[in-house]
C-alpha cells in the first residue's frame, strides 16, 4: 500500500493531505475503475486507454488492495461511492 512521504509542509516531501483508502486512488486507476465498473473487458479497457491488459490488472489488483476489497461486486460499489457511476 502507497504510503505519503514524509516531510515538512510545503517543502520537498510534503503530500497532499489524504483521508482515506478511495484518496489513494490515482486518477488513471479511477479511469480504470470507471471503465470496468461501466462492465468494459480487461481488454476493452486496455484499447481505450491505449494500455496493456496486463497493467489494466495490476490497476485493478492495486485499486482493489486499496480499497480493502475483494470481489468486483465490491469494486463496483466502490465506483458508485466515488461518483464515477450512477447506481
Amino acid at each position: 500500500r502507497r504510503e505519503p512521504a514524509r516531510g515538512i509542509a510545503g517543502g520537498p516531501g510534503a503530500v497532499k493531505a489524504r483521508h482515506g483508502p478511495c484518496d489513494w486512488v490515482s486518477a488513471r486507476e479511477r479511469e480504470v475503475l470507471q471503465l470496468l465498473a461501466e462492465g468494459k473487458s480487461m481488454k476493452e479497457v486496455a484499447a481505450l486507454l491505449d494500455i496493456s491488459p496486463r497493467t489494466v490488472e495490476f490497476h485493478k489488483y492495486r485499486i482493489m488492495e486499496l480499497l480493502r476489497v475483494k470481489t468486483n461486486a465490491e469494486l463496483v460499489q466502490q465506483a458508485i461511492k466515488l461518483g464515477l457511476i450512477a447506481p
